[in-house]
């Protein structure tokens, strides 16, 4: 049992940093764009769509994993 929990801890970390790292790089990404306003406003949109997705389906993971 304690071996299941530092797993699902251990994957929850993962995920946590994984998420972070994509986040930077869609910010840096964003910094550097210069395809006008309307493209970048886009990029950005899009980002944050991406983030939220991935942010929901690892809480959700995370929730089944704590149940289980």
């Amino acid at each position: 049992m304690l071996r299941r929990q530092c797993k699902k801890k251990k994957e929850a970390v993962t995920n946590d940093v994984t998420r972070d790292a994509k986040k930077k790089i869609n910010r840096l990404e964003e910094a550097a764009c210069t395809d006008g306003d309307a493209k970048c406003a886009g990029q950005k949109a899009k980002h944050r769509i991406e983030e939220a997705g991935d942010a929901t389906k690892d809480k959700a993971k995370e929730l089944k994993n704590k149940a289980d």
